[in-house]
């Protein structure tokens, strides 16, 4: 992986790329008679989760959106927005694949409404949190500590549930699309776990030998 750090280039998490060019200036000039100059620089960025198979080329001041899919061998001069598969010389968006990744939104305002409403009437006197977040990532563990805590994700990241295990932590995890959940034997997860199968949401424990992980 070459990048040109002229301007700044900030990766996200769990980015999948090789023998990709990052370029946050052109590497064309322009002679005139004052001289040489730079015809167009800016900061780069590559969103969460985003997949650059080999050979992609990233121009100057671009954006590339989490969870996009973009093709080998492709050019990118402009801005590719989440959830997107793009490819080609210069790189265009192709399909959304959003559905592919993401509960649909009125199931996942139905889960909420639900998961709050049951916690709401049948614990009314412990303090608990109930958070819903498209991505879930570990600092949100010591963002919330001193109540009982349940966290519902579009996305949960591996490292969330390594380390609630090596914690042996009650907080109660759901990943919806990989449908997955942290197994902590409390009462009040297996309760979340069984509610939600009413949406089609059938929740396994999450496992690090089923992703290739050491536990």
């Amino acid at each position: 992986m070459f990048v040109d750090c002229t301007s700044p280039v900030r990766i996200g998490r769990e980015v999948i790329t090789s023998f990709t060019n990052i370029y946050t200036h052109e590497m064309n000039y322009a002679w005139v008679t004052e001289g040489r100059i730079r015809r167009k620089s800016g900061p780069v960025i590559v969103g969460n989760r985003a997949s650059l198979a080999p050979g992609i080329h990233i121009g100057a001041n671009v954006s590339i959106g989490e969870h996009s899919i973009i093709g080998s061998g492709s050019v990118v001069l402009k801005d590719i927005a989440p959830y997107v598969l793009a490819a080609g010389v210069p790189c265009r968006e192709i399909r959304s694949i959003r559905n592919e990744f993401l509960v649909e939104q009125d199931i996942l305002d139905e889960v909420r409404r639900d998961l709050e409403d049951f916690v709401h009437k049948k614990y009314p006197k412990r303090r608990i949190q109930l958070l819903f977040k498209e991505s879930i990532w570990p600092p949100v563990l010591s963002e919330h500590r001193g109540t009982e805590l349940i966290l519902v994700g579009n996305y949960v990241a591996d490292e969330v549930f390594s380390v609630l295990k090596a914690r042996r932590s009650a907080v109660s995890v759901f990943d919806l699309r990989r449908q997955l959940y942290h197994k902590n034997g409390s009462e009040l997860t297996h309760e979340l776990k069984w509610r939600m199968r009413r949406f089609g949401l059938v929740f396994k424990p999450y496992s690090p030998k089923a992703f290739g992980l050491t536990a």
